[in-house]
């Protein structure tokens, strides 16, 4: 009798343990949705909020989150509206296909990462990210070093990252 009733609570406490760590995956990533359900389209506005990705639907007037992560900083859609690239943590850049729902790191780096953006082709993203640079202004003959902007391109097949404004 004794053993049932530990047996009975361990099958308790391993159903709750799985019930929770179900329920905290699928708050961490995206909402449930059916494979017709297009959640970004031209009627729809996207928008960041509270670090996640929202879309306002302008013909319902309902807003719906769409991400869970509360880390993303920035975000860029693809201009045929089926990959959604974005910032995670400032440093991380990530994309997301809509048709399979998958998730794909593309890449980190050191500094900052903002203003990501999906080529037409949808095989190329650039963005914007700081690098320390060391400088002599003119006249003086003393170096300092400073952050600066610069405009990356990485192409998605190859994953090679080129600095666009590397000379200036």
């Amino acid at each position: 009798m004794e053993n049932r009733l530990k047996l009975k609570s361990y099958l308790l406490l391993a159903t709750f343990v799985f019930n929770f760590t179900v329920s905290l995956t699928c708050f961490a990533g995206l909402p449930e949705s059916t494979p017709n359900d297009n959640i970004i389209s031209k009627n729809k506005l996207i928008y960041l909020k509270n670090r996640d990705i929202w879309v306002y639907d302008t013909l319902s007037k309902h807003h719906r989150q769409f991400t869970r992560t509360a880390d993303i900083s920035n975000f860029g859609v693809s201009a045929d509206l089926t990959k959604i690239v974005f910032v995670r943590n400032a440093k991380k850049l990530y994309l997301l296909d809509m048709a399979t729902r998958k998730e794909s790191f593309i890449t980190d780096v050191e500094t900052d990462m903002s203003n990501p953006s999906i080529s037409p082709a949808n095989d190329k993203v650039v963005y914007i990210s700081k690098s320390l640079k060391e400088f002599t202004p003119y006249p003086s003959n003393k170096a300092f070093k400073t952050k600066v902007r610069h405009v990356w391109v990485i192409d998605l097949k190859s994953m090679r990252k080129t600095d666009l404004t590397e000379g200036s």
